[in-house]
């Protein structure tokens, strides 16, 4: 079981196993969010895990919590300004679903296994580089009517095989650990800064 940290999952009863989702809006679409809900909603019928969303732009994170079949099995944070305590929140995690890159690369760096909902070359790059190519999902078949299903097949088998991508994720990230705490504070900085990539889209 993760432990995670005194207080940074405040709401979530104590010892409470969660994934941790960082959604984002993209290019005015809702179906990907409709069908990320509905994972989700699958995933803690069939489970004792809770889902806790964690902002990276607070004013601008699409909202998915409010679903009345979550049935306070689900949790928003506020927007996370703390870089340990956003490494705290993801490394707590049984998994993470990263449509934000640098909850992806973060969660990499604190050794817990996410499906990368890829919207952009940089989100797929960074999915090949860590080794989780296999666990992408696009919003462009997110988008589809089996886009649910397909993203809980992916997690359900992130969440089986937790030991074992945990062990790949950590070869593959070894030389990224060094970098964790500098890559924590980027975080949280381009988050607040809104940072704009080269291509025109945000982190």
């Amino acid at each position: 079981m993760r432990t995670p940290c005194s207080g940074c999952t405040a709401g979530l009863e104590p010892g409470s196993r969660y994934v941790a989702v960082c959604p984002r809006p993209w290019l005015g679409r809702t179906a990907y969010l409709e069908n990320l809900g509905q994972a989700l909603e699958d995933l803690v019928a069939l489970s004792d895990l809770r889902v806790l969303f964690v902002p990276f732009h607070e004013s601008q994170d699409p909202p998915v919590a409010a679903r009345p079949a979550f049935a306070g099995r689900a949790l928003s944070l506020p927007a996370v300004t703390s870089a340990p305590l956003l490494a705290a929140v993801l490394g707590g995690a049984e998994a993470v679903v990263a449509m934000r890159l640098h909850s992806g690369i973060l969660s990499a760096t604190v050794g817990t296994p996410a499906v990368v909902v890829d919207y952009d070359p940089k989100t797929s790059a960074f999915a090949a580089q860590t080794g989780q190519s296999e666990w992408c999902v696009s919003v462009d078949d997110l988008e589809t009517p089996a886009g649910a299903a397909v993203l809980s097949a992916k997690l359900g088998r992130t969440l089986a095989q937790a030991g074992a991508r945990r062990a790949s994720l950590a070869r593959a990230t070894a030389p990224l650990r060094a970098e964790a705490g500098r890559t924590a504070q980027m975080a949280v900085q381009l988050a607040a800064n809104g940072s704009v990539y080269p291509g025109g889209g945000k982190a």
